[in-house]
């Protein structure tokens, strides 16, 4: 059994070595690796007492026998400690309690000193003995007592000491198990009695059943428990995944008024745990604020983001005499800066320590903590930490937390703060999306009005005896520039179409105040009964709108229109607009009217044009067809960038010129969908890159005479 004790010991140094050396190796460890090779270094001293004893090398004295038991105990109690001490020594690190724990192994010191007086005691015993020398009995006696109570003693008091020490240590907090010390206790307590009390060194069999707890406590710790501690990772991942997608839906699918009550319910759950894993209860965190950006500041939104005790970051001797709610309420009014200039101060020097606080965070990113306090807040706050919420490289957040008894945050509080900053960072990302798309949706609103109001103001009949007419118009965007328009007048019958510049909101206005004053002109010279033409008409709505869309709104748009004025078939004409076209019946083909291009300057941009430059007449007899129309149509494109043309335009209406007027536009639209259907349709999404509007005018045969 003996032997078999002995050759456990190359076994176990074979088994334990690669586990060491890979432990070695892997930075997550920190230094437990040399706390556990100086355990192994004692078990394998232990190994080699154990084969001079075997080997019979140490004379056979009284006192070899009890230094050379008192010896081997002591090794086998350094490995255990020491392995032991591996295992906790980075939760001893990690939970700052370092310093304790070193003041506390200190009082091994007066044991460690017994026992090396035993040592000593014994070794010159030993000595003499080998020297020959002769000691009286007393005197024998005396050194052998002396040495053996202080080998007891040292190795005992040691024992119970180092025990009482690393395995009651923070009991719940460094460590949670006691069975192995109790067990290697009992079997090393059993082991050095039986063989003291017997004068025999034969406890070989109890020693083996040390070597496996040894074994099995390095197997349990450094390879079973990095399973289970992965496992416990990949649970905690899979547990943080299922508690994000919760808060996504649940922030996703709250009313926007009340997104910040479902922050608040993640802010107080996550503080809260965080408080359970503070070292001690009163090292937790005391009190929390949550920033959000808005804008170029960091601001306290909603008294729910104040958590605890928090006071404001700047020095404040009044700060002892504040209510909770007045510190709420300064909490509050007090912003930061979203941006800064790098900070070289001290965080906690200056009545405004915050604010360099901020800037740091804001430039590194990273968490920043504050322990040197203004004097006024001493018994309150004694520490102060910011972590960031960033989304990609933007900070869009922070979490303030204080402390009132501790100067740092733990390991675990710290993976729970640095998670709810990135699950604020998610929420807020979420809430900044549900707002534009409510801004959206409210802007989308009014657009629709606005939609709906210019269509519902374009003509919706046209009154013309003798001719048959239809007109359409789509818009590239909700409100289009474009404009169409008929009013009866004292001269005739009077029929404008014009496009804004650009399209949406602006352009839209531009064409309600062109056809305000269009019909303004109409109707004025209606009641004063007096015939208005073409170029007057034109240079009316000019001036208006220079008067109220350049000078007063300040827009830089202006307008291209034609205005006509029907009379017994016949049509005058001013402005500046598109080339018109003309099928004439009895020739079968189309003309074009270029009277109607560039012949005066552009409504809107000069009060002093004349639009008599520009003006025109021509006849329409029966069967005839006039077809007026914007930009938008002819300069649509094909996927290779070819524009519909007026070609284009002139095909369409001279193959369709005998149908109805509704049935030509029809077949204009679809012919122009289709030609831009690989082109500016799959580019704008489905819609033409500029408004799009037609008229056709048919002379029926039965006009007014």
């Amino acid at each position: 059994m003996r032997e078999f004790f002995l050759l456990s010991f190359p076994i176990i140094i074979v088994f334990v070595g690669p586990m060491w050396w890979e432990i070695h190796r892997r930075a997550e460890y920190g230094k437990r690796s040399r706390s556990l090779l100086f355990s192994l270094l004692c078990f394998l001293g232990a190994g080699a007492v154990s084969v001079v004893q075997y080997l019979g090398v140490i004379p056979a004295l009284p006192m070899a026998g009890v230094l050379t038991t008192g010896l081997l105990s002591l090794l086998y109690f350094g490995a255990l400690l020491l392995l032991e001490f591996s295992v906790h020594r980075q939760r001893i690190r990690d939970s700052f309690l370092s310093d304790d724990f070193r003041s506390q192994m200190a009082k091994l010191v007066p044991s460690w000193i017994l026992f090396g007086t035993a040592i000593v005691l014994g070794g010159v015993v030993m000595v003499l003995k080998l020297a020959g020398v002769e000691l009286s009995k007393t005197l024998a006696d005396l050194f052998f007592i002396v040495g053996f109570i202080g080998l007891l003693a040292g190795v005992g008091i040691s024992a119970g000491i180092g025990a009482g020490i690393l395995f009651g240590f923070q009991a719940g907090i460094v460590r949670k198990k006691a069975y192995p010390f109790i067990w290697y206790g009992i079997i090393m307590g059993i082991a050095v009695v039986r063989g003291v009390a017997q004068g025999k060194d034969d406890y070989a069999v109890l020693l083996l059943g040390l070597h496996a707890l040894l074994a099995y406590r390095i197997f349990e710790e450094y390879f079973f428990a990095r399973f289970i501690h992965l496992n416990d990772l990949f649970n905690r991942l899979q547990d943080s995944i299922r508690v994000r997608n919760e808060l996504v839906d649940r922030i996703i699918h709250s009313p926007l008024e009340e997104d910040h009550l479902v922050v608040q319910g993640m802010f107080e759950e996550s503080i809260a745990s965080s408080q359970k894993e503070a070292t001690l209860p009163q090292y937790r965190v005391t009190g929390a604020v949550l920033y959000r950006r808005v804008g170029q500041e960091f601001v306290v939104e909603f008294p729910e983001y104040v958590y605890g005790f928090a006071v404001p970051l700047y020095e404040n001797e009044l700060i002892r005499k504040l209510t909770r709610e007045q510190l709420v309420s300064k909490l509050q009014t007090e912003t930061y800066p979203a941006q800064g200039a790098p900070v070289s101060s001290g965080l906690g020097e200056g009545k405004n320590f915050g604010k360099p606080a901020f800037q740091q965070m804001l430039q590194s990113r990273e968490v920043v903590k504050i322990r040197d306090l203004p004097s006024c807040f001493k018994g309150l706050i004694s520490f102060v930490a910011l972590y960031p919420v960033v989304d990609q490289d933007e900070v869009t957040g922070c979490l303030v937390v204080y402390k009132d008894s501790f100067y740092d945050m733990f390991p675990q509080e710290d993976k729970i703060l640095r998670t709810l900053a990135g699950n604020l960072s998610t929420v807020f990302n979420i809430m900044v999306g549900k707002q534009l798309q409510e801004e959206r949706n409210r802007l989308q609103g009014e657009m629709n009005i606005a939609t709906n109001i210019q269509t519902s103001i374009l003509p919706r009949e046209f009154a013309l005896q003798g001719y048959r007419i239809a007109a359409s118009m789509e818009t590239a965007t909700e409100v289009g520039g474009d404009v169409y328009d008929w009013v009866p007048g004292p001269g005739g019958n009077y029929l404008a179409i014009g496009d804004v510049s650009g399209h949406g909101l602006p352009a839209g206005i531009m064409a309600l105040i062109q056809m305000s004053a269009f019909h303004g002109a109409v109707q004025t010279a209606s009641r004063m009964d007096r015939e208005l033409s073409a170029p007057e008409l034109y240079n009316v709505v000019n001036r208006v709108l220079c008067t109220i869309n350049r000078d007063r709104i300040g827009a830089d748009k202006f307008m291209t229109a034609n205005y006509f004025v029907e009379k017994d078939g016949s049509f005058s004409h001013a402005g500046a607009h598109e080339i018109a076209l003309i099928y004439r019946a009895r020739e079968d083909r189309v003309q074009e009217i270029h009277d109607t291009v560039s012949r005066t300057g552009f409504l809107g941009i000069s009060e002093f044009i004349n639009a008599d430059t520009s003006a025109g007449t021509f006849s329409l007899e029966e069967g005839d067809v006039l077809l007026l129309y914007t930009d938008g149509i002819i300069e649509a494109k094909d996927r290779s960038d070819g524009q519909f043309g007026i070609p284009g335009v002139s095909r369409i209406l001279s193959d369709h010129a005998k149908e109805e007027p509704g049935d030509i536009i029809r077949h204009l639209r679809e012919a122009v969908r289709g030609f831009a259907e690989d082109g500016d349709l799959a580019r704008h999404g489905g819609s033409f890159a500029d408004d799009i509007t037609l008229v056709v005018i048919k002379r029926d045969g039965s006009a007014a005479s």
